[in-house]
């Protein structure tokens, strides 16, 4: 038998790797807008509600543009 360990990196084991001061300049927004696109979906995608997919998804109905990149994973580098 084999033994699975998962770890959760974020603020968990590694500290000061958040991602949203560099997706927000990366898409040339600022943090409101950012959180206005959302709709509140970001807390969704934080408790596994959603997919990354589906937020960037929905995400972009109010960007006005399709994201098409897994930005989280993008800037994640802890």
């Amino acid at each position: 038998m084999k033994t699975l360990y998962i770890f959760d990196m974020g603020n968990v084991l590694a500290f000061e790797c958040g991602v949203l001061p560099d997706i927000i300049s990366y898409l040339n927004i600022n943090e409101e807008d950012f959180f206005n696109y959302t709709g509140g979906n970001y807390t969704k995608f934080l408790n596994g509600m959603i997919s990354s997919d589906e937020f960037w998804a929905r995400f972009s109905l109010g960007y006005g543009g399709k994201v098409e990149e897994e930005l989280f994973a993008k800037f994640f580098n802890p």
